[in-house]
């Protein structure tokens, strides 16, 4: 049997918010391919009325998957941000969500800080232990000991989820696949990147999102 895991294809599994869901074509009413998530499922939906020429693979929802996902994840983000801001009293310049090559965020000299959009693959507490880690940034612009001892001031828990998020790295393979469709292969996150342009997401994903918002932990 062929694995499937953190694939984007039917049948496959991918991980948002550190929870797998399994990657399903479902029919729907309107007359556009969609993209909808519920607690177990990442559903395409493709229109009931052409249900006979479905498609037997996920190729034709690589585009509109890329712009519920980045919608999805400043959505998801930004909010934690605004939370860890208010939390640490560290106040960058400016925050965005982009599509990062090569690590998971970075923050510069003007105090602007750019998070990976892949972290919506994982749970709260390390996509809130990045966002620390750069905010902490702002105060020491290296890996010193005083740096380290700013993240252990608000994560005493970092070194571990530190590990966790090298672990787990497998489980955004499906958005880089996403991310490959226009932008050629992607490299695993590190600490030597060049941020990629954020995508802008349409209407039909904005108001998708609003029925998320119960469901998902924001």
């Amino acid at each position: 049997m062929a694995d499937t895991t953190c694939k984007f294809i039917l049948g496959g599994e991918i991980s948002i918010l550190g929870k797998m869901r399994k990657i399903v074509l479902r029919p729907t009413l309107l007359n556009q391919k969609l993209v909808n998530l519920t607690e177990n499922e990442f559903q395409l939906l493709w229109p009931h009325a052409v249900w006979v020429d479905r498609p037997d693979c996920a190729d034709e929802y690589f585009d509109v998957s890329k712009k519920f996902l980045h919608q999805l994840a400043e959505e998801i983000i930004l909010h934690r941000a605004e939370f860890q801001i208010a939390k640490t009293q560290l106040i960058p310049a400016k925050i965005k969500i982009k599509n990062v090559r090569t690590r998971w965020g970075s923050c510069s000299s003007k105090k602007k800080i750019n998070l990976n959009y892949k972290l919506i693959a994982f749970r709260e507490e390390i996509i809130d232990l990045v966002i620390i880690h750069e905010l902490c940034h702002l105060k020491h612009m290296d890996h010193s000991k005083n740096f380290w001892n700013l993240v252990y001031q608000f994560q005493p828990h970092y070194k571990t989820l530190n590990r966790e998020l090298k672990i787990s790295q497998g489980h955004c393979i499906y958005l880089d696949q996403i991310a490959a469709k226009n932008n050629g292969p992607t490299k695993r996150p590190n600490n030597r990147s060049k941020p990629q342009p954020p995508h802008r997401s349409d209407s039909v994903v904005r108001s998708l999102l609003e029925s998320l918002r119960e469901l998902l932990p924001i």
